[in-house]
């Protein structure tokens, strides 16, 4: 009875202990027997090592076979035809740590079997630098509440209806993803019919993708009327998605419940994530600096009061922060100079300076002061008559301090047709331009400075007809167009937080309207106010700029914009003096722009050449002026004649003198002599 006892009491007590099973080893050579899992089992892996199975299973931690808190780590390969490694209704804390390969590779068919599979088993870690590739799921986690993944590496699937991680049935996940989760249909699906999986948290700063599927997901939240709940997907980084969204149908008994979708102030990159059921969408804003979002319908339209099923989030999340407003204005700045130019032409006046005033309200204030002249006339310089040359210094600041200015040289030619009825003149032009641009990062507020020369083209061609009211007045019906190109080098801008390439464009701008312009002569003063409108349109294609390493492209905003003009000229004209004045106001889109001219004519500068040509016409005064200069001439010879004559006389003396003294001296040597 004693041993009866006694043999009661000791199964009692040890029948469910539990001992340590085959995975409490390390595998260093390549072996294809299937490892169990008992208590407290570490396996270790070697990168030399591997368990290859052409069988269902390397390595069983499960509960029936007394598995519990194994730590299994992987360096090398474990493969097998699926549930490489089966975790079920183990207990304690479990953990699988892989930096080298877990897969399905040795099942025939590649759309099937799992990788890894969590079942029923609590508070499993699961931590991959490696690859963990899957036929059918390369993770699979069912009734598994408290579930961590954290991924650096690649995780995989290949089946058309499968997913990379599978998850229901529980609640309380993490999955923290750094590199990639892609499958052929789904990224990450959680839930089914099934089974419910709430209160999961995404975080990605990597790569969450649907390759190939045509309903292709990068996250997929099921619906088959169980309402998951408390689904967070915290967006970080480079983090992207590659495939919709596609959230559950929260329209069920339980109410509506929202998914939480966190922009976290780390982000980096710009991206449209689709999401279907996006009225469920509750987006909380982390993020900082300029980043910004906005909701857009199907057609991706703003959609602020996000009412629409089907739409999509828009992140401005980059990491380099440029507006670009030098490039999306520049056809205007460009169109501006351009006009300047040819203003400065129509007044038939020799030397022209001009200021231009131009404002976009909260964007940008563009100012240029210029000269234009022409070429004398003269016949030994017949091919440069109607040429001009010009010269401008355009200055356009930015309200984000960005800059764009330019020195700009520029030659031409006017041509005139002149008939009863019709004026036509026709402007060409070519010009040179060394171009100042200034870049800003605007969320650190990183200013780069580039300096480059850039070449210009254009033409103005206008025919007006005047009708005359009577001598002192007339009315002038101007149709005018412009056309110009501007080729720009390509540029590269290197910020601390990465590099701005702006490509080589061609800008190309037109041009045309009318004038109607009022004429009234008063005491050589003529006024002449006029109107007109134009249509102002950009050709060019927008401009490519890469920032870092993402594709941008900078629209132009010229675009069938209708200019409204108004504006007097101011003429005085008398025989030795005329200027002229000329003021115009413009507002093009919200564009306002002032432009002072003023001119002065050739008389002015013939003033001087006039008054010798007059002189030359009266030969009698040249003639007159000839003898009084010859007789001059002769009476100052006479006078030096007579001052040479007095001369030579007291020459003479002083000879005869030196003859005396000389003879004097002779004499008395001789008797000194005799003595």
């Amino acid at each position: 009875m004693k041993k009866i006892i006694l043999g009661i009491i000791f199964t009692f007590f040890f029948s469910s202990i539990s001992y340590a099973g085959a995975c409490l080893t390390t595998i260093t050579t390549a072996t294809t027997t299937l490892l169990t899992c008992g208590t407290g089992d570490i396996l270790n892996i070697s990168s030399s090592g591997s368990i290859i199975r052409n069988a269902v299973k390397a390595v069983d931690a499960t509960n029936t076979a007394g598995a519990s808190s194994t730590t299994i780590i992987n360096e090398g390969v474990l493969s097998s035809t699926g549930d490489t490694v089966n975790m079920k209704q183990a207990t304690g804390i479990n953990k699988i740590t892989n930096s080298g390969t877990i897969d399905t590779a040795m099942n025939s068919d590649d759309t099937k079997g799992v990788a890894i599979k969590v079942d029923e088993t609590d508070g499993t870690v699961i931590e991959n630098t490696g690859s963990i590739t899957g036929g059918k799921y390369a993770i699979v986690a069912y009734e598994a509440d408290n579930f961590t993944l954290t991924n650096s590496g690649t995780v995989k699937s290949n089946a058309n209806a499968t997913a990379a991680i599978y998850i229901r049935e529980g609640a309380n996940g993490t999955i923290t993803n750094t590199g990639t989760l892609t499958s052929v249909r789904h990224g990450i699906r959680v839930g089914s019919g099934a089974g419910q999986y709430n209160n999961l948290t995404v975080i990605n700063s990597g790569l969450i993708a649907g390759t190939t599927h045509e309903s292709r997901n990068s996250i997929y939240i099921s619906d088959d009327n169980n309402v998951t709940s408390g689904f967070n997907l915290i967006t970080k980084g480079e983090g992207r998605y590659d495939g919709k969204i596609t959230l559950s149908d929260q329209n069920g008994t339980t109410g509506v419940t929202f998914f939480d979708f966190t922009l976290d102030c780390s982000i980096s990159r710009d991206q449209d994530i689709e999401i279907r059921q996006k009225q469920n969408v509750r987006v909380i804003n982390n993020l900082c600096g300029n980043d910004t979002y906005e909701i857009l319908d199907s057609s991706k339209n703003p959609d602020p009061d996000n009412s629409e099923t089907i739409g999509y989030l828009r992140i401005y999340g980059e990491d380099l922060d440029i507006d670009s407003h030098n490039k999306k204005f520049r056809s205007e700045i460009f169109f501006a100079k351009l006009n300047n130019i040819f203003s400065a032409t129509q007044d038939n006046k020799e030397k022209s300076t001009y200021y231009s005033r131009q404002k976009r309200d909260d964007i940008y204030k563009n100012n240029e002061n210029g000269i234009l002249g022409f070429f004398e006339n003269k016949n030994e310089l017949g091919f440069l008559k109607d040429s001009f040359i010009s010269y401008s210094d355009q200055r356009a600041s930015f309200n984000n301090t960005e800059y764009s200015g330019s020195k700009n040289l520029a030659i031409g030619i006017r041509k005139q047709i002149k008939t009863k009825k019709f004026n036509t003149s026709i402007v060409p032009v070519l010009g040179l331009a060394q171009n100042q641009i200034v870049d800003v990062e605007t969320e650190t507020n990183q200013r780069i400075e580039k300096d480059f020369s850039s070449q210009f083209a254009g033409v103005n061609a206008y025919i007006s007809r005047k009708i005359n009211y009577n001598d002192e007045s007339n009315l002038t019906v101007e149709v005018n167009g412009t056309y110009g190109i501007h080729k720009f080098p390509k540029y590269l801008s290197n910020f601390t937080d990465g590099d701005l390439s702006v490509d080589d464009a061609i800008d190309q701008v037109l041009g045309a309207g009318f004038n109607v312009k009022y004429s009234k002569n008063n005491k050589g003063f003529i006024l002449e106010p006029y109107a007109g409108l134009s249509v102002n349109n950009t050709l060019s294609n927008d401009v490519e700029i890469i920032a870092d390493g993402e594709s941008k492209e900078a629209g132009h905003v010229m675009n069938g914009v209708l200019a409204k003009k108004v504006g007097f000229n101011l003429t005085k004209n008398t025989e030795n003096f005329s200027f002229a004045i000329n003021f115009n106001h413009q507002d093009q889109d919200g564009l306002i722009e002032n432009t002072a001219n003023i001119s002065l004519s050739k008389k002015i500068q013939k003033i001087s050449k006039l008054q010798k040509e007059r002189e030359r016409e009266i030969p009698e005064l040249e003639k007159l002026f000839d003898q009084l200069q010859l007789a001059k001439e002769n009476e100052r010879l006479a006078e030096i004649a007579g001052k040479t004559a007095e001369e030579n006389k007291i020459m003479k003396e002083l000879i005869i003198k030196l003859l005396k003294e000389n003879q004097k001296l002779k004499t008395e040597n001789l008797l000194f002599n005799n003595q």
